[in-house]
């Protein structure tokens, strides 16, 4: 922001100019003829005094800083002016206040750098998607058809949407009485343009007046559909369900006002429905002005303690906008829902329909229980009509019991890389299934990336820069929302502790250790036989027991690290087992058509470079010998270059694998030779899940409650190795048997609903119910 965006108000005396907003800040330049002594300055949003101080100015150039409630930081035009007491007028004005930080638009980059709008680079984007998947020449015509009638180049021209044998969704589009037809044409040819893998048709919801204007004028751009008039029904329950039996699509949009689709929004309005688990009733888009901003409640608080309700106006990609979540208010613009539950409507309702808006609420009288409304912010729509902000109300703080938790990590997890990521997506689902909405951070903040996009879509509001740029940030804004704060990683906690303490020293801190690193670096250290990383291994126990002695709750994943903790805290009351969650897996090969073994590991982390160069170097050479048809298949993400001489005609090195099956299908047994470590180790359990026998070492198989020859084999020599592996690889009734008992314990010791329990015992342990 720059001072040529504010007008600089003369004074007679005084000119301020504004210089920058930083944090909460206002800075201001002040320029004066004379010295002015102690007088009262305040900084006003619309008619409230938020911030007031005395000042006094010298003649000359002098600086000042004023702080406001970020919560009223919304670009709205004249929010803001400062008065000088003595003057008659304010002696400064916001003429134009931009959100705090910049409208951010994710960059794309096969997308047009000219296009300078954000409504512009939408379109390409749609434009780009249509030219690089569309196979259908008259689908493509068709939307570079409706491209050139959203620029306003052709008002006449051809939209060529014709009715489609097989249809996904039927899209009903409301037109009242005095609707603008241009507005609505406007709207229909977004949605030719917008890029949609699904097939859909267009029925407008109408009166018989207004269906004469309309078959005119869609006669004209060549574009068929199907009509409804309303006045033919007296209830909202028969209206919905002749929608429903109308519909030729499994799923129904309703569109209620003029918008213009982008790119996927069916898709993404449509996908909710298809999850296994927690599917919704209704979905609903995010609906953003042509500059990209959302409208969200805000408060603040005045000067005399006064409580002021108020709209905020933020970027579409906002963190607060931007994942996936329950709605209970009501739903007007477009909504999605299954066609079936339309057409099951109660047509015994007697409340009268009126067609000024077919909302969620109406489609709710019709049925005896609520709808489960889910908020999909993937699906973008942009309001033809302006979005308008209510006026600020004064009221009274309505205190609700807050359920929010911030998860704090040193990164964003991604299932399908590591372990230690698969355990953290899986604590968040736990802990929303306790009924409360997860916040994660990043220590250092970090950009938007995909890792964000999946949270959000699992229901996590995912902090991100440029909104904000400092953990610090993140904290000041989340504090007064949350009822606890969950960290994962010793490192995480030594950084933040301090500064949670600072601000709330009476905030639950829940800390998940993930492993006891002290505990991992002293077992390297001993094998190494190296007094330089013992000693680095009893600086890190130092370090790790400090961050423990701080917290409300530590978390540990086997009663090995709870023994060792207890032993060093001298205490056992907040230690608790965190819960691993194994989900359901599908089956593999048979016996027989299986071969190779196989171990998997993310190789930053040093155990895991350590077992594959001691199982390649020791056991390898005696298997060989003994069984040269036993192949080694080495899997995982960042594989080192140090493991490229190790391959050869029994050892092939994989790599990252997208989909786990493709390795626990196909193989017949699931080594883990590690020889340092702590923690559960996630790729052993996986294996249980998935029933693939195993043969482990005792740190892989530690906290975990397997037996010998039971649910696994055990090995720590090269020779045990070696025997234990050809004995599980050719004997088929041992290998039967260790497969049906390791999904035995998958099933009864790590399923959702005993993670829950142990989250709900962890959760009561600090205060939270």
């Amino acid at each position: 922001m720059s001072g040529a965006e504010y007008q600089v108000t003369q004074g007679g005396l005084v000119t301020f100019e504004f210089i920058s907003l930083h944090a909460h800040c206002f800075e201001y330049r002040v320029s004066c003829e004379q010295d002015i002594p102690e007088t009262q300055l305040s900084l006003r949003y619309g008619d409230s005094c938020i911030a007031l101080m005395t000042v006094t100015l010298c003649k000359g150039s002098n600086s000042i800083q004023l702080s406001a409630p970020l919560g009223v930081l919304d670009g709205f035009n004249d929010s803001f002016s400062i008065e000088l007491a003595g003057f008659p007028a304010p002696v400064w004005r916001a003429k134009r206040l931009e959100p705090l930080i910049e409208p951010h638009v994710p960059s794309v980059s096969h997308v047009d750098s000219s296009a300078s709008s954000f409504l512009e680079r939408m379109r390409h984007e749609a434009l780009y998607l249509h030219c690089k998947n569309s196979t259908d020449k008259n689908r493509l015509n068709s939307a570079l058809s409706a491209y050139r009638f959203l620029l306003g180049e052709v008002a006449d021209i051809c939209l060529s949407h014709s009715r489609q044998a097989n249809i996904d969704v039927s899209v009903f589009i409301v037109a009242a009485d005095g609707s603008s037809v241009d507005r609505i044409l406007h709207s229909l040819a977004s949605m030719i343009f917008s890029y949609s893998e699904c097939a859909f048709e267009f029925v407008f919801v109408t009166t018989a007046k207004q269906k004469t204007v309309l078959v005119d004028r869609l006669a004209c751009h060549q574009v068929e559909c199907s009509y409804l008039c309303v006045t033919d029904f007296k209830s909202f329950g028969a209206l919905y369900s002749r929608l429903g039996c109308l519909a030729r699509g499994k799923y129904s949009v309703i569109v209620n006002q003029p918008v213009e689709a982008l790119s996927s929004w069916l898709n993404e309005l449509i996908e909710p429905f298809e999850q296994p688990t927690s599917s919704p009733d209704v979905t609903t888009v995010q609906t953003i002005s042509a500059t990209g901003d959302v409208l969200i409640p805000a408060s603040f608080l005045d000067i005399n303690g006064q409580y002021w309700s108020t709209e905020q106006r933020v970027s579409f990609s906002h963190p607060a906008v931007s994942f996936r979540r329950k709605m209970s208010s009501n739903v007007a613009s477009v909504w999605c829902v299954r066609s079936s539950l339309l057409a099951d409507a109660d047509c015994s309702s007697n409340e009268t329909s009126a067609l000024t808006s077919l909302d969620v609420n109406s489609l709710s009288s019709t049925r005896s229980r609520g709808l489960n409304i889910a908020y999909i912010p993937q699906s973008k729509v942009i309001s033809i009509a302006p979005l308008d902000k209510t006026k600020s109300v004064m009221g009274s703080k309505q205190e609700e019991k807050k359920k929010r938790v911030l998860l704090i990590d040193h990164a964003l997890p991604s299932v399908n890389e590591d372990a230690g990521s698969y355990a953290a997506v899986q604590e968040i689902k736990l802990i929303q299934s306790l009924g409360y909405e997860v916040i994660f951070a990043v220590a250092k903040t970090a950009s938007y990336n995909d890792k964000a996009s999946s949270l959000q879509r699992l229901g996590v509001e995912v902090v991100y820069r440029p909104f904000f740029t400092t953990f610090e940030a993140v904290l000041h804004h989340y504090v007064d929302d949350i009822c606890a704060v969950y960290i994962t990683r010793y490192s995480v906690a030594e950084q933040v502790l301090p500064l949670i303490k600072r601000i709330n020293a009476l905030l639950p801190v829940i800390f998940n250790n993930a492993d006891l690193h002290f505990l991992r670096e002293l077992r390297e250290a001993l094998n190494l036989s190296d007094p330089q990383k013992i000693q680095q291994a009893m600086l890190t126990r130092d370090a790790e027991l400090a961050v423990m002695d701080k917290v409300d709750a530590i978390l540990s994943y086997n009663d090995t690290e709870h023994a060792v903790i207890t032993s060093h805290l001298l205490e056992s009351q907040k230690i608790h087992t965190c819960p691993w969650v194994l989900e359901e897996k599908s089956e593999g090969l048979p016996f027989a058509s299986r071969q190779g073994i196989a171990f998997l590991g993310g190789y930053r982390h040093t155990p895991n470079v350590e077992a594959v160069t001691f199982f390649v170097e020791k056991v390898i050479p005696l298997l060989a010998k003994k069984a040269p048809d036993i192949v080694f298949y080495v899997y995982g993400s960042h594989m080192p270059e140090g493991f490229e001489p190790l391959a050869c005609a029994n050892v092939r090195l994989i790599g990252f694998v997208e989909n786990l099956d493709d390795l626990y299908h196909q193989h017949r047994i699931f080594v883990a030779p590690l020889l340092s470590g702590a923690g559960i180790k996630g790729k052993v359990l996986e294996s249980l899940a998935y029933g693939l026998p195993t043969v482990l070492s005792s740190v892989a198989a530690e906290g975990i409650g397997l037996t010998h020859n039971i649910t696994t084999l055990l090995a720590e020599t090269a020779e045990e190795w070696c025997d234990e592996i050809i004995r599980l690889y050719h004997d088929e009734p041992l290998w039967q048997r260790i497969s049906a008992n390791q999904k035995i314990v998958a099933q009864d010791q790590f399923s959702f609903s005993a993670g829950q329990k142990k989250m709900q015992s962890i959760f009561s342990s600090v205060g939270l119910v």
